[in-house]
Order: structure tokens, then C-alpha cells, then sequence
């Protein structure tokens, strides 16, 4: 069993930056819908409601 970490700071309404073992990521956008970008430019946009969801990477 592997464990990790990660935290989440609130920077504005809407933009959070979370730091993790892997690195640094920024995510945008309301509950339930985000675009989020990684320490090494990849981006993602996932959106979900009630324990389902949907992502795709770009």
C-alpha cells in the first residue's frame, strides 16, 4: 500500500493551488466543474455531480 499527501490552498473565489508529492497544480472554475493545470503544463477539465463524473486530459 503506497501513501501520499496533498493539500489545497483557497487563492481567489474559484482558484485553488494544491500541493502534492508530485508537485504543484493550479484548478479554476465552480464546484463541480474545473480546468486544472500541473507543474509539468499538463491540463485537465473535470466535471461531476453526485459521485459521478467526467474528466479529459488535453
Amino acid at each position: 500500500m503506497a501513501f501520499g499527501f496533498r493539500k489545497s490552498f483557497k487563492v481567489a473565489p474559484g482558484l485553488r493551488l494544491n500541493v502534492s508529492k508530485r508537485g504543484p497544480s493550479l484548478s479554476a472554475g465552480p464546484r463541480g466543474a474545473k480546468v486544472s493545470v500541473n507543474a509539468r503544463g499538463e491540463k485537465r477539465a473535470s466535471a461531476g455531480w453526485l459521485g459521478m463524473f467526467w474528466r479529459k486530459r488535453f
